[in-house]
């Protein structure tokens, strides 16, 4: 058939729309296409390709799928050939004789004759990006030379990758990468597995990078020094990642040394990462200082400015480090994250910076309290986030009319939290409120109307000490939050109610005779009690949501306690819910008859999962769940009383519920699907 099509410029061979994972071969015959210019096989599950397609002489542009695995030998003769497109597999040898191709996206190194470095050195029009991988099989510089890359003009993304695999004893790479030197044009370099000690001389070059603008050095574990990067004028992102070497970041990463007077008698401004945005530091656990930006004490006629840009800073694993630059004079984002030591942190945010909009600080064990300059100074902080910091007792005393910007503040597993600014309440512009696992902490303070109005999202999970819940959902309840669209819920209920007797009844009353129209949409509560309390509060929050909350999540303890079986009478009257999940409820024996006899309930319920209910039996009558009309998602896990095993018509198992479920069309048993009569 393909003798049909020989004059052929252009084919793309789609799958005919029927789902296969079966592979397909092209015939040998696919030689007689010689003027096909464009071969597009991507659409197909082709894992090799016939020796033929050498063949195709004309041929600029070649696309496979994935799935595809290798090249023929004879891709060398695929001389005009400018664009190929493939997955990462073993190259042929010889690419090398392509010496039209312009989309080169990778090449590995490899032993076999043919296969070396030296292959990309004909390939003068590659442009675009061009990863190389397993460079440890280049043994020298002059090798790494013959690959010419200070050539290719066209190049402006490379990556440059070693194995880290069985590498033992001597190496040769920092040579190898001093022959890798890229064209000056280069915009964005990456480099991987480097077991060099030091970066080499071209880094430092005056003129060699100054296009450059981002930067990766990743899993470098031999280096002991950064290399030097500050003079670069378009340079506007950095990543350092695994460099376990490195003890100091100082004057080298800067460019600073000796010769930089002036002969100028005027004061002259020295700027170092002029244009730098976004700078990381992970992974480096022997680091201890990174040093201020300083100009040698023999220079007088100068000033030195740094991180003149810097809107990004991240510092993430560097456990042992204690110092570190305290001049980021337009820092708009910091991530401190894995460190011993407070310094660094306090040291970055110090009494100069006022342009934070973001923080996240996590696993900071030295840390007690936040500079107490922090909020005031930083009046446009939106985002606050402080995890797993382990001695951390208090955030400021007072905020005293700071943090007036801030929308989101979330705490997360600070045990020895006790307490909350009094004033609170000052956060006007507070959007979601989240505060877990901090099992000291005893009271919120009771917020103020500005802050009530303000709140969309508020979660209280693992505050085990928490003595004012009732007040907290007495907020609620009574129309103090307005916006509030997700209310989560985590805490021991007994543990919440304060010596004021009245407060239960203070809320029922206060959801029951509001009448205002809640705007929560999704409420999940836990609670770690079975009580009374804990019966009543949820009531009462139902209460307050009748007309809009639309998923709602209720678990239990699986506590022996009968009240652990409570299932909230309110829900039936939650005309909105569509989504309702039910999680360790431990005494729960059947669903009480109201369930799917109620109009408004049963017209909108959409899913129901139920999980963990140990003593669970029964599912609502046949009748009650026909009439949960639009149910059409049902979950069981972990409910090993609950029979749901379809009955065939030669047994006579009473026991089953799966008539009840048999219309629902997709009903599942800890993660298998059950078949109904709606699939």
């Amino acid at each position: 058939m393909l003798s049909d099509f020989k004059c052929l410029h252009a084919l793309i061979i789609v799958r005919d729309g029927v789902e296969s994972n079966d592979d397909q071969e092209l015939p040998s015959s696919f030689g007689e296409l010689i003027h096909l210019r464009c071969l597009d096989i991507s659409g197909i599950r082709i894992k090799c390709l016939p020796d033929s397609i050498g063949e195709l002489y004309h041929l600029q542009t070649f696309r496979a799928s994935y799935v595809l695995e290798k090249m023929p030998n004879t891709t060398k003769h695929l001389t005009s050939l400018r664009h190929l497109h493939i997955p990462q597999i073993e190259l042929p040898p010889e690419i090398g004789r392509l010496i039209s191709l312009r989309t080169l996206p990778y090449f590995v190194v490899g032993d076999e004759k043919g296969c070396g470095i030296g292959e990309l050195g004909s390939l003068k029009n590659l442009r675009g990006e061009l990863d190389n991988y397993n460079l440890e099989k280049v043994h020298s510089k002059e090798e790494a030379e013959s690959a010419n890359l200070s050539q290719k003009q066209d190049i402006v993304q490379l990556m440059l990758r070693w194995s880290t695999e069985n590498r033992e004893g001597e190496n040769c790479d920092e040579s190898v990468l001093e022959g890798l030197q890229p064209h000056p044009n280069l915009r964005i370099l990456r480099i991987g597995g480097f077991s060099g000690k030091r970066f080499p001389s071209w880094f430092s070059n005056l003129s060699g990078l100054n296009n450059l603008t981002m930067i990766m050095i990743a899993r470098c574990k031999e280096c002991e020094q950064v290399p030097t990067l500050g003079h670069l004028p378009n340079l506007k992102s950095i990543l350092l990642r695994g460099l376990d070497n490195v003890q100091t970041i100082g004057s080298l990463f800067y460019g600073i040394d000796d010769n930089c007077s002036s002969t100028s008698s005027n004061r002259v401004s020295k700027t170092v990462f002029p244009a730098l945005v976004r700078l990381e530091l992970q992974g480096m656990p022997k680091l201890t200082e990174w040093l201020e930006a300083e100009l040698p004490s023999a220079v007088d006629n100068q000033e030195l400015v740094a991180f003149p840009r810097l809107e990004y800073l991240e510092v993430h694993g560097c456990e042992q480090l204690m110092s570190v630059p305290s001049h980021f004079p337009c820092l708009k984002e910091l991530n401190i994250i894995a460190l011993d030591s407070e310094l660094p942190f306090t040291s970055i945010c110090g009494i100069k910076l006022n342009s934070l909009t973001e923080l996240q600080i996590y696993s900071i064990d030295g840390l007690t309290c936040l500079p107490d300059w922090l909020l005031s100074n930083n009046q446009n902080l939106r985002k606050l986030a402080i995890s797993y910091c382990n001695n951390l007792t208090h955030l400021v005393p007072r905020l005293e009319g700071a943090g007036v910007s801030l929308r989101d503040l979330f705490i997360y597993n600070c045990p020895k939290l006790r307490e909350l600014p009094d004033d609170l309440h000052s956060l006007n512009a507070l959007e979601k409120l989240n505060i877990t696992g901090c099992p000291n902490l005893e009271t919120i303070p009771y917020p103020h109307e500005m802050m009530e109005s303000s709140l969309e999202s508020l979660t209280l999970k693992g505050l085990t000490n928490l003595r004012n819940m009732e007040m907290v959902i007495g907020w609620y309840c009574s129309n103090k939050m307005p916006r509030l669209s997700t209310l989560i819920l985590d805490v021991p209920m007994m543990n919440m109610i304060t010596t004021n007797s009245s407060s239960l009844s203070e809320i029922t009353a206060g959801s029951s005779s509001s009448g205002h129209d809640s705007s929560l949409r999704y409420l999940s509560i836990d609670s770690t009690r079975c009580d009374e309390y804990s019966n009543s509060f949820v009531d009462a929050i139902l209460k307050a949501s009748t007309k809009s909350l639309n998923i709602l999540s209720l678990a239990g303890n699986n506590c022996d306690d009968q009240s652990s079986g409570y299932l909230p009478d309110q829900i039936q009257h939650l005309t909105a819910l569509s989504k309702l999940f039910l999680h360790d409820l431990g005494n729960i024996q059947e669903f009480p008859e109201w369930f799917g006899n109620n109009n408004s309930f049963s017209s909108s319920l959409q899913l129901l999962h139920i999980n963990n209910c140990k003593k669970l039996r029964h599912l609502p009558s046949k009748e009650a769940m026909l009439h949960l009309t639009k149910l059409s998602y049902l979950a069981v896990g972990r409910c090993p009383l609950l029979n749901l095993k379809k009955i065939r018509e030669i047994s006579d198992d009473d026991d089953s519920e799966w008539p009840k479920i048999s219309h629902i069309p997709e009903v599942y048993e800890d993660g298998n699907q059950i078949p109904t009569h709606a699939q």
